[in-house]
This record gives C-alpha cells, sequence and structure tokens, in this order.
C-alpha cells in the first residue's frame, strides 16, 4: 500500500472521482491538506488547475532515460498549459522498467541539478510520484540518477501563475532543496533514524527565505528509507496534535517518497512521527512555500482557522487565533492587549458571520466565544495600528477591543 500526493480540480458540485483501473478491489483511504479557493486565478504565484494531461512517454518512441541520463521537457505553450505566464508547475510522474536501481530529480531546466530527489525505484519498477517544480525557461529536466535505464511518463495537473507572489495562499516556488537527512545529520542534531513511535521536529525553511514569517504551509518532497518494521510517516505542524492521517506506508527494507502539502501552524515547524515498531531514516526536500494570510481584518463570511493572524497595516498589532483555541491580540514585543479566553478548546476557529457577530467556534455548531454584535449585517473586522480591534458596520464602530 503505497501513498501517491494527487491535486484533482472538483467538479461544480465539489466532487472529484477515484476509478480503480484493475480487475480487482481495493480499499481507499484520502486524507485533506487543504484547498484552492475557487474563481479565476490572476495574482501571481496562484493556481490553475488543467483538465489531467500526457506530455511525455519515452515508451511511444521507445528510448529510455539512459544510465546518468537528463531528459529535457518544453512544459509551456502545449495543448494543456497554452501560457507562458508559467512560474511552476504540478506533474505525476512515473517510471517505468528501470534496468537498475536508482532516483528521478525534476529540477528547473537551466539549473545544475540539485541535491533532492523525486523518484525511488528498483530494477522493474513502476513507481509514481507527485512533483511541484519551479520552471524558469519554460523548460524543467528530469536526471536519471542510476546505472541503467529508464522509462519515465509526465502528466501535467495544473500550474502556477508566474511572478513576485504577494497574494495570501500564493506559491513561491524554489530550486528543489534539501532540509532533512536523518542519515547525515541534516536537519536534525545527529545521523541517527527516527525511532520507533518516535517523532522527530524540522524547521522546513532553515535559514530561507527571509520572510519565513509570512510563510503559512509548505511543499515537501518526503522519503523514508531503510525501516526495520512496517509501518507509516506523519508530518504535521508542530503546534497540533497528532493527526489520524498519514503521508506515507512503507515496509521492511523499503525506500518510498511521497509529496507533502502541510501547513506549519503557528510555530512555523513541523513533527515527523514514525508510527511504526521499528526505526527508519527519513529524507525531506523543499519545492516551495505558501503565503500566509496577511489580511488586517475580516470581511463579512471570512474566517481565520487555527494558527491564523491577522496583522495592522504597520505590522506591529497581531490577532491570533491560536492552536489552544484563544483568539489573541498582540502588539509591540508580543504583549497581549485582548484575549476571548478560549484557551481550553484547542483547534477552534474565528468565522465574521454575515449577521454581523464575530464567533469562535470550537467545531460547528459549538460556538464557545462571540462578538455580541448580531443583527448587524455586512459588519466587518479591523486591527488598526492604533492597536483597535473594531466591528464596524457602515462605517460606524460598534465593537472595540
Amino acid at each position: 500500500m503505497k501513498p501517491d500526493a494527487t491535486r484533482r480540480s472538483p467538479k461544480s458540485d465539489g466532487y472529484v472521482k477515484l476509478t480503480n483501473s484493475s480487475a480487482g478491489s481495493t480499499h481507499v483511504i484520502a486524507d485533506v491538506a487543504g484547498y484552492f479557493v475557487g474563481g479565476v486565478p490572476t495574482a501571481p504565484g496562484t493556481f490553475v488547475p488543467v483538465t489531467p494531461t500526457r506530455l511525455l512517454d519515452t515508451r511511444s518512441g521507445g528510448v529510455p532515460v539512459g544510465a546518468q541520463g537528463i531528459a529535457r521537457l518544453q512544459v509551456i505553450a502545449n495543448s494543456a498549459v497554452t501560457t507562458v505566464n508559467v512560474g511552476a508547475v504540478v506533474l505525476n510522474v512515473t517510471e517505468v522498467a528501470p534496468t537498475a536501481p536508482g532516483t528521478i530529480t525534476v529540477y528547473p531546466g537551466d539549473e545544475a541539478m540539485p541535491i533532492a530527489s523525486n523518484l525511488n525505484f528498483l530494477a522493474g519498477d513502476v513507481r509514481a510520484n507527485l512533483v511541484t517544480v519551479k520552471v524558469t525557461n519554460g523548460q524543467i529536466a528530469f536526471k536519471n540518477a542510476s546505472a541503467g535505464s529508464v522509462h519515465l511518463i509526465v502528466d501535467v495537473a495544473g500550474y502556477y501563475l508566474r511572478g513576485t507572489a504577494t497574494t495570501a495562499g500564493a506559491l513561491v516556488a524554489v530550486t528543489p532543496t534539501r532540509v532533512l537527512d536523518t542519515r547525515a545529520a541534516m536537519g536534525v542534531p545527529t545521523a541517527s533514524p527516527v525511532p520507533a513511535s518516535g517523532t522527530i521536529p524540522l524547521n522546513p525553511l532553515g535559514s530561507r527565505p527571509p520572510d519565513a514569517a509570512g510563510v503559512a504551509a509548505v511543499i515537501l518532497n518526503v522519503t523514508e528509507t531503510a525501516p526495520t518494521k512496517p509501518g507509516n510517516i506523519t508530518v504535521y505542524p508542530a503546534s497540533v496534535s497528532l493527526p489520524t492521517a498519514s503521508n506515507l506506508n512503507f515496509g521492511p527494507g523499503d525506500t518510498y517518497p511521497n509529496l507533502v502539502a502541510v501547513s506549519v501552524g503557528a510555530t512555523g515547524q513541523l513533527n515527523l512521527r514514525n508510527s511504526s515498531a521499528g526505526s527508519t531514516h527519513v529524507i525531506a526536500d523543499l519545492a516551495g512555500y505558501y503565503l500566509k494570510n496577511t489580511w488586517t481584518g475580516l470581511q463579512s463570511g471570512q474566517m481565520l482557522d487555527s494558527g491564523g493572524v491577522i496583522a495592522s497595516p504597520s505590522g506591529e498589532w497581531r490577532l491570533v487565533m491560536q492552536p489552544d483555541g484563544n483568539l489573541v491580540l498582540y502588539g509591540p514585543q508580543n504583549v497581549v492587549k485582548w484575549s476571548s479566553g478560549t484557551y481550553n478548546d484547542p483547534g477552534s476557529f474565528v468565522v465574521m458571520q454575515g449577521d454581523g457577530n464575530l464567533v469562535v467556534y470550537r467545531g460547528l455548531p459549538y460556538a464557545v466565544w462571540n462578538s455580541g454584535t448580531a443583527q448587524h449585517p455586512g459588519a466587518i473586522l479591523r486591527l488598526q495600528d492604533d492597536g483597535n480591534l473594531v466591528i464596524y458596520d457602515q462605517g460606524q464602530a460598534i465593537w472595540v477591543r
């Protein structure tokens, strides 16, 4: 049972279809990691889904990628990606019929091959993985780091618009960068595997980017290798409890990767949990990061999820929906000016309701705090540079903290 990340555009009714192209039955497990807001993407870094389209199949020409060879692919101005305004692409990459073990690394076509990988395989395998990769000259490259040849199949699922990303939720794609390797003490204090039922912390951004405080989530290619027992790996924000989800499933001696999109939560840190009776090494390569919500308030109907932040225009004041459930207004030097007092409700979120009431929910329909400003439809919340958190109804302040 091996995972493969999937990024698909739902139909208008909100459903996606999963088809088992097999002569037998199978169980399927799906864990949601996030979603893209609907509408027509126009801002740099926003995602444009496309109908899955095959861009490359080396089997059709009969010539595999040779040992230590590099294949290059034009990924813009084709039948699926008709524009040249592309900053990164999302691809499902499959290797077929390798003659020796090795790895595939996908990277921008005009850059040197980075220390990273996207697929790990053995002779005779057929393996797939989702890849998000930066595009700088319209091309991407595939390096076959193997002593044997391998066929490649590449299907495009969508792309991110080119330009300097500034919008909340936009992607900043980076050259694939290794941020964790427990075999080499990279990202961890010692060169040792993750122990049985063990958890290791990870700062996925390291010293980059300079605006790390504005990062909401990261895209990582996570690989497990040399496990001693079967199990799974879960990657999750360090500020929350271990979720009922997994990113990698493995058996003894396996080496398998999977693409992971994960929130960095309120602390900017991640945990990697080894739910196994044995140890395993773990490798993680950074492919990009999503920008955090930098709103100065909430419009009617908008919500702030656990770990979300609203900042005043100057950035000196912050309203934080903390993972412990407390909605807290912080000033300079992180001095607390006000809180909702809901710190015993982890995972709560706050909504600026259409009726004008600001409400903290533990989970629908369980409200644990409200501003008492219902009966003011269309009211909005603003965090001002003077430190006041204000609900306005048609320009009139009806609630101030």
